[in-house]
């Protein structure tokens, strides 16, 4: 049965004015309210009332004020299409998996295009950035209407491009209360600091729900270029969003996920994610600390990884990696380098450090040897075979700042490895950082990498750990060569050097530029306070003040756990 013209718009009045009363406290305004005719299914058209409020779209039944009822509702950002044809406006929308379609026949007082452009205008207003997202996001007809986007109207902006709207807006979304003051702490700390991560740190102290609209922010903010979480078990549900927003997000440049119980199957789900995102631009990389070791998951990502050619920063340290995945990845990075179509990667930081990759390292030496951008090399506590690295080094790693080669692994004495060593280190040329703290070095290595650093004249004052690094018969080789090389700090620390650490520390003497030593640790066990002894411990000793005089620059001096007896 039809209603007059006089009654629906007693309605449409009633619902204009007191929308809240019907709609929710949340819905006290609405942008547009009329009067339609609906098809769900088929031909078959019935009056309703259509209201556009805040970021909902509600179909109203009902011929009195007092009956009048929510038939449907659906958010703004559930709309995948939106087709104008004459007097018709056909809406599609996909509400959690449920896809459905809305054939609504407009009012000559409200056509359809207006109403099109009325949802478009909504999603607008709480979602800013939205426009870059439009064309994959929503098939609209006419196709007039993606360019008229950018031209409808804007509401005062808010800061951080307006992250209270978006973040209410996602909150209804995700069905989670709004908080206030996760809007204040954004709007004054993060506006006032010019944060652009997004720490999820921060919120840690909300339920693990609360967190879903703050990160689903970042699906469409682009003010926000970088997403942390470090130390804070995420739930299921906040990797899901973060998943969509590694998919969706046009602006995240750094993603650093580190020791949040990530789930195994993680690297699958976020190569899947990136594959789909066709205008990702992932700068920094950082899952470590997180069990990833998965052959799928780093086969596809070795696949999508070329495609990403702003990635700069790596990070997959203490993953549990074999060396298959490990292998995977940097073969992923090394046709990044190499795709001519992409322009070529330019990796800065690879981090591997603490993952069990012994034997086949052939991915990691091809990557090497062509990654002349590399400035960070972290290979730490991997059981690394170094021997055959070097060579890769000479060719692509003579611009590395740090090379970080802990609890890797050297051949003896006769080792092809060992020359090598000795021209690497004599011709990088960027070097600040050198470690090869529980790497255990045959004296003969040790010479040729003190020889070769000695030789390098290129070099700026750097720093030299060598902790528990000396075989038997290495001090005579610190003796005679450390003298020659300029670092500015130096850590010698449980090297069991007793009686023949006085002869190190008068070669230590013609270091010009030394300003912190360190020599504790197991490096005097032996020495004891007896008659024997004592002429050593008085030289020793001697030797450390000679090192503070005013010819030298020593700044500061560690023998912490020395067990020195005096």
């Amino acid at each position: 049965m039809s209603m007059s013209r006089s009654t629906i718009q007693e309605l449409c009045d009633f619902v204009q004015h007191k929308p809240s009363q019907i709609l929710g406290n949340k819905f006290f305004d609405s942008r547009i309210v009329c009067q339609v005719d609906v098809a769900h299914k088929g031909d078959k058209y019935e009056p309703r009332i259509f209201i556009i409020s805040k970021f909902r779209i509600f179909l109203l039944m009902g011929k009195t004020t007092s009956s009048l009822k929510i038939e449907k509702s659906f958010h703004v950002l559930t709309i995948k299409a939106l087709q104008v044809d004459e007097e018709l406006l056909v809406i599609h929308i996909d509400d959690g998996g449920h896809k459905k379609k809305i054939s609504v026949k407009c009012p000559p007082a409200h056509p359809a295009i207006h109403l099109a452009r009325q949802c478009l205008s909504a999603i607008k207003h709480y979602f800013p950035d939205f426009g870059s997202h439009l064309p994959t996001s929503i098939d609209v007809t006419p196709p007039t209407l993606y360019t008229e986007f950018s031209s409808l109207p804007s509401a005062s902006p808010r800061p951080c491009h307006s992250f209270r709207r978006t973040y209410a807006a996602l909150c209804d979304f995700y069905d989670q209360p709004y908080r206030e003051e996760v809007s204040w702490d954004v709007e004054k700390i993060y506006t006032a600091n010019k944060l652009r991560d997004l720490k999820i740190d921060d919120f840690s102290h909300l339920l693990p729900k609360d967190l879903l609209p703050i990160v689903g922010v970042l699906q469409y903010s682009s003010y926000f270029t970088g997403l942390i979480c470090d130390g804070v078990r995420v739930s299921s549900e906040v990797i899901d969003v973060i998943l969509s927003v590694i998919r969706k997000s046009h602006s995240l440049k750094k993603l650093q996920l580190r020791s949040c119980a990530l789930p195994k199957d993680f690297v699958t789900l976020l190569a899947s994610a990136l594959h789909n995102n066709q205008n990702a631009c992932l700068e920094h990389l950082d899952i470590s600390r997180n069990p990833l070791d998965d052959k799928k998951g780093f086969t596809i990502l070795a696949s999508v990884l070329p495609r990403i050619v702003q990635l700069r920063y790596v990070n997959v340290a203490e993953c549990a990696l074999t060396d298959k995945s490990i292998n995977l990845l940097c073969t992923g990075l090394y046709n990044g380098m190499t795709s001519c179509k992409s322009g070529g990667m330019q990796i800065t930081e690879l981090i591997l450090s603490a993952n069990p990759i012994k034997d086949d390292i052939s991915s990691i030496i091809n990557l090497v040897s062509i990654c002349t951008s590399l400035r960070v090399l972290d290979l730490s506590d991997t059981g690394c075979h170094l021997d055959k690295l070097w060579n890769a080094l000479k060719f692509g790693g003579l611009q590395i700042e740090k090379l970080l080669l802990n609890g890797c692994t050297l051949g003896g004495k006769r080792s092809e490895g060992v020359q090598t060593a000795k021209e690497y280190f004599s011709m990088a040329v960027n070097l600040t950082h050198i470690s090869f703290n529980n790497t255990s070095m045959p004296s003969e290595y040790l010479k040729s990498v003190l020889l070769g650093l000695a030789a390098n004249q290129q070099l700026q004052p750097f720093r030299l750990d060598l902790d528990a690094t000396c075989e038997k018969g290495s001090a005579s080789v610190l003796d005679a060569c450390i003298g020659g090389i300029r670092c500015e700090t130096l850590s010698l620390r449980d090297n069991n050097l007793d009686a023949d650490l006085q002869g190190v520390l008068q070669s230590l003497m013609m270091v010009q530029c030394l300003r912190r030593l360190d020599i504790g640790g197991g490096n005097m066990n032996q020495l004891k306070k007896n008659n024997k002894q004592a002429h050593v411990i008085n030289k020793i000793l001697l030797d450390v003040v000679k090192l503070y005089s005013e010819e030298g620059c020593l700044e500061e001096l560690i023998l912490s756990e020395s067990r020195l007896a005096i």
